[in-house]
């Protein structure tokens, strides 16, 4: 049988085998069945636990689940982990794994209990039920109901009950009481015994704590803390506030465990093998770092050769350029002086054309007005002419 190439490479495969075909133990239907927890392989330190969900719920039921003072975390103080509080809406005389056994008396007292409480309930709310007076049943009728059962209760006599029963095993009831007394035994404050001599040939010695004593010798202790503090200070030196920062990095951003988690593994590079592999790290670098300071020497060396090289090239030149140097501050001082000549002749010329231009401006007006004269000089000798011509044509006349 040929095998299909895209199966040639891949891990697992066995080639050049038969090909096995195998069933299970069980038969096909029983194949698909699910397998119970039992049979499921788990880990030994998994504790499998078996839980009834009826139970779970008669045991909390009527309960609230406080989850604010929860902490379920890996600190390594004393408090341990806390849980979640469960709050009960009722309190009872007994423990929730033995309410069903309670017995008449506890039963009677519930009872009582439940009755005053219904009661003052409806006390309290008369003054409200009068708003609505839609309500089928009034507060007075649930009250004078609540009177009549507190006046059934309270014919039963509570002895009798009491020594009726007695003879039966009440045995949470006694065991409770005993542990309220016991634990109200503990709380009392223990009584030293007096102490009488026994002969009057004995001394007793009472010795008495003083709180001022106390304080003093805690006081002592602190100063004398504090001046060993004050001595380590002056031996080492002040405290560098970067140097407690660097401390204190991992427990600030990190808890106390994986603090100390870190510094032990910094405390491991201290050990011997990995002293001696640093070292030898270390001899090596140096190596390094020397051959790259005499590689860097050597360069340092041609670079100033060089360097000494081109200065060299250079007053050589100037060797050639400082014979010339005189000629060429004589031609340039010259240079200097015509220069200066130029200077002045062009500042002239610019003087000049600037007074060949108000020349020119002023013939120009001239002319003008000479024109205008013209004109005005030939008007007027036509005005004479004029005038002559009619005193010539008066004359004879008048004298004829």
């Amino acid at each position: 049988m040929s095998l299909d190439p895209k199966y040639a490479d891949l891990p697992w495969i066995a080639h050049g085998q038969p090909d096995v075909y195998e069933a299970g133990e069980l038969p096909e239907a029983d194949q698909m069945m699910k397998e119970t927890v039992e049979d499921t392989m788990s880990a030994r330190e998994i504790e499998v636990v078996k839980l009834s969900v009826s139970e779970a719920h008669r045991r909390f039921a009527g309960c609230k689940v406080d989850s604010s003072n929860v902490d379920f975390s890996d600190s390594i103080s004393g408090n341990g982990k806390i849980g979640y509080a469960i709050e009960m809406d009722q309190y009872d005389f007994f423990s929730p794994e033995s309410k069903d056994k309670e017995s008449l008396v506890n039963r009677f007292q519930r009872l009582q209990t439940e009755t005053h409480q219904l009661i003052s309930d409806i006390q309290s709310v008369s003054d409200q039920n009068n708003l609505n007076p839609k309500e089928p049943i009034s507060t007075a009728q649930l009250l004078s109901c609540a009177e009549m059962l507190s006046e059934k209760l309270t014919t039963i006599n509570c002895d009798e009950l009491s020594t009726i029963c007695a003879d039966s095993s009440d045995t949470v009831g006694q065991t409770l009481h005993s542990k309220i007394l016991r634990q109200i035994d503990e709380f009392k404050p223990d009584k030293p015994a007096s102490r009488s001599p026994k002969k009057s040939n004995h001394l007793i010695y009472e010795i008495y704590d003083r709180k001022s004593s106390i304080q003093q010798s805690d006081a002592e202790k602190v100063a004398d803390i504090d001046r060993r503090i004050h001595r380590i200070e002056a031996l080492i030196g002040q405290p560098d506030p970067n140097k407690l920062t660097a401390l204190t990095a991992d427990t600030t951003t990190h808890g106390l465990l994986e603090a100390c988690s870190r510094l032990s593994a910094r405390s491991s590079l201290f050990q011997q093998g990995y002293l001696d592999m640093i070292e030898a790290r270390l001899a090596s670098l140096q190596g390094k770092l020397q051959a790259v300071t005499e590689k860097r020497e050597a360069i340092a060396d041609y670079d100033m050769q060089n360097k000494i090289a081109e200065l060299y090239e250079l007053v050589k030149k100037w060797n050639d350029v400082a014979e010339s140097l005189p000629m060429i501050v004589e031609r340039l001082s010259t240079l200097k002086s015509l220069h200066e000549e130029a200077s002045q002749f062009s500042q002239s010329l610019c003087t000049i054309e600037s007074s060949q231009k108000n020349v020119e401006g002023s013939l120009s007006s001239y002319t003008k007005l000479l024109e205008e004269v013209q004109n005005n000089v030939i008007k007027n000798m036509e005005v004479i002419k004029d005038n002559f011509t009619t005193i010539e044509s008066h004359f004879p006349i008048s004298s004829k």
